[in-house]
């Protein structure tokens, strides 16, 4: 009997510890995942504490954004010999770059850098024009443009809390054109002056990288894009959604 008792203890024994092992003991698990969360928070103020230690005292400080987006680009076109304008809409255009955020003394900031903007649209003349009809040919044309943009913006903004960012930076823009596509009688012009603003959300990961979102319009043709005896004048405006990462140095 008491054999038998022994053997029942011990069966019971081995199910309930091996019942355990197989599940995992919570309160084992929930040691570990504190570990792990202390571990990571440890590492986290270790590397802002020597982000700190070295941008403290410096006297230009910058960081870095890859950028690849996605924007929407549509134009103005004024007629010289009618009262109408072109009828334009608007094409999809992938944009990307590399810009450069400098502050000195975190007294005042500026970003530059270059990016590739594509700023293709459709236009068709105006009916009632023959002479724009005759130069351009009737029917729904295409301008394709890639632009190389190179920036001069005043930033505004920084961290709202450890981890997350905004920053505003706008002004204005010198835009080279990469292609030559180009319609006989629009007489596009190869540089491109205007004004843009981006609004940036940051995300800092751990330093010094951080994932970045943010939108961007632009405003170009301050130098007047075209001005023909069938044109008066051209100008762009370019939606941008991006994303990307940003390095700080």
């Amino acid at each position: 009997m008491k054999k038998l008792l022994l053997l029942i203890l011990t069966v019971a024994f081995i199910s309930l510890s091996g019942g355990r092992l197989m599940a995992g003991d919570p309160d084992d698990d929930k040691k570990v995942n504190t570990i792990k969360k202390d571990k990571l928070e440890k590492d986290y103020l270790i590397k802002k504490k020597e982000y700190d230690a070295v941008h403290s005292n410096k006297p230009i400080d910058l960081y870095i954004d890859y950028q690849l987006g996605l924007g929407v680009n549509t134009a103005n076109i004024s007629n010289a010999l009618t009262s109408s304008s072109y009828d334009t809409k608007s094409m999809l255009s992938f944009n990307t770059g590399g810009i450069v955020h400098i502050s000195f003394f975190e007294f005042i900031s500026f970003t530059t850098g270059v990016s590739f903007v594509g700023k293709s649209f459709k236009f068709t003349p105006p009916k009632m024009d023959t002479t724009a009809i005759n130069t351009f040919g009737s029917g729904e044309k295409k301008l394709s443009s890639t632009y190389l943009n190179i920036p001069l913006y005043l930033d505004f903004g920084g961290m709202i809390t450890d981890r997350i960012g905004l920053t505003f930076t706008g002004g204005p823009y010198l835009g080279i054109r990469l292609n030559t596509d180009d319609y006989n009688g629009m007489a596009f012009k190869n540089f491109d002056l205007g004004l843009s603003g981006t609004l940036t959300g940051n995300y800092l990961i751990v330093y010094p990288l951080n994932l970045i979102v943010g939108v961007n319009f632009q405003f170009g043709g301050l130098n007047n894009l075209s001005s023909t005896r069938l044109i008066d004048h051209i100008t762009t405006q370019n939606y941008n959604v991006f994303s990307g990462v940003r390095f700080w140095l």
